[in-house]
């Protein structure tokens, strides 16, 4: 069977958010940009149950800047949603990704026929994405994800789910991913969080720390703060600032609402996640930080 070619666009450094221009979709060829943000697609592309249709051109996506994906919904979830009404793409569409992370390489997949469109694979996505939950497909493609190698993925995801040994580079970046999500249990179960005001939790780390696992170990929490220090002591704002939207927000509120950028300029990010970290850090120790976040929650 012959499949849709999936191109992976060239590497953005200096974006919280992949993206790209209206224009790339002007082609020839019918184009599905996946889990990549189409720069003003909701306001010329039309509105589809996956994302958005622009001509002969498909996004198929969560990032776009409104409220209908400010939702526990990623990627694979709107791909297996389209496979579902229309099938998969023709075998002369062209498949966009920027990145290679597991959401982008299970949607890309699911909607070109390399993968079936199982649910799992949906639940992977979100796990990767918002929740944080332990899952053996997240994990093994958010581990190899800065090889930006989408034949690589693909052949990983097939070992994986036909039971077959990874190779040793494979198996030593996912237990280094493992590492990483057991220290973050680690953290809560020793208390190194805590709680502030009504749903904020917040902690403070000495090394590099992914925010990403901690919305499932806190699942009360509203917002989780973290902030890690950098190890340069002289530095002018030594911490960077993670927030996460916690499971515990309630529906219809994120991180757009509180205009994070008035009370830190350094912060950028997307609905559900952002730091201070591009734009230069804070001075503020997390504990201050918070306290500063709790006051505009309150407000």
């Amino acid at each position: 069977m012959t499949h849709p070619a999936i191109t992976l666009l060239p590497q953005q450094h200096g974006s919280d958010l992949p993206h790209i221009a209206l224009r790339a979709l002007r082609h020839h060829l019918p184009t599905i940009a996946c889990d990549c943000y189409v720069e003003a697609i909701e306001h010329h592309g039309s509105p589809v149950e996956w994302g958005w249709r622009y001509g002969p051109h498909e996004n198929i996506d969560h990032h776009a800047p409104v409220d209908a994906m400010a939702r526990l919904v990623s990627s694979a979830n709107l791909a297996l949603v389209r496979v579902a009404r229309l099938g998969t793409a023709s075998p002369d569409t062209r498949v966009l990704l920027t990145h290679t992370d597991c959401d982008s390489i299970l949607s890309a997949g699911i909607v070109s026929g390399r993968i079936p469109p199982l649910l799992h694979y949906g639940d992977a996505a979100l796990a990767a994405d918002h929740t944080g939950a332990d899952h053996p497909v997240a994990d093994l493609l958010q581990a190899i994800q800065d090889r930006r190698d989408v034949e690589y993925a693909f052949e990983m995801l097939a070992c994986l789910e036909g039971g077959r040994p990874l190779p040793p580079d494979a198996a030593r970046l996912l237990d280094a991913r493992r590492r990483k999500r057991d220290d973050a249990a680690s953290a809560v179960a020793q208390g190194r969080f805590e709680q502030l005001g009504e749903g904020i939790w917040f902690a403070g780390f000495s090394g590099e720390t992914d925010g990403e696992f901690f919305p499932a170990l806190l699942p009360e929490a509203q917002l989780i703060v973290v902030g890690v220090r950098h190890p340069d002591p002289a530095r002018a704002n030594p911490w960077a600032i993670k927030v996460r939207r916690g499971l515990g927000m309630p529906d219809g509120r994120d991180l757009r609402h509180l205009e994070l950028t008035r009370y830190d300029q350094a912060y950028g990010g997307r609905w559900n996640a952002g730091s201070n970290k591009r734009g230069g850090g804070t001075g503020l120790e997390p504990r201050v930080w918070a306290e500063g976040l709790r006051r505009r929650v309150s407000s």
